[in-house]
């Protein structure tokens, strides 16, 4: 017999296809590997400009976004602001290694959904990613 205070709440994954723009190498590929291993599709960017481009040619078939708020050639408030444009229901949870992120509170005043404290590992990553999904929003 299992006590209840034994049992770990299990991460859930899901099919759903998901852009990450980071531009850390080393935190993007735990991300893709961990959301992979749930079953998500993930398509991977390393900068804002280059996250812009993915949306741009894919935005029909990506259920969220997860951006870094500091990334070379588009910052991750430029890039929600340039998202928004083409679909303004996008979905977008943005991260960050600032504790006090002034800007990161305020995309979410405008819209963003979540935000994930850096460092953050795969639990947490994918228990944010599914609490939004699931969300309806």
């Amino acid at each position: 017999m299992v006590r209840h205070d034994d049992r770990r709440r299990t991460v859930l994954g899901g099919g759903e296809c998901i852009l990450l723009a980071e531009d850390e190498e080393i935190i993007r590929e735990m991300a893709v590997l961990t959301l992979e291993a749930k079953g998500y599709k993930v398509l991977a960017a390393a900068d804002g400009a280059a996250a812009l481009a993915r949306y741009r040619q894919n935005a029909d078939s990506i259920d969220i976004v997860v951006a870094d708020m500091a990334m070379p050639r588009l910052s991750g408030p430029e890039l929600f602001d340039r998202m928004k444009q083409i679909n303004p229901g996008v979905r977008v949870i943005v991260s960050s290694g600032y504790s006090s992120d002034q800007e990161g509170q305020r995309m979410l005043q405008h819209g963003c959904l979540g935000f994930l404290q850096k460092p953050y590992n795969g639990d947490q990553l994918c228990q944010t990613v599914r609490s939004i999904l699931d969300s309806g929003l």
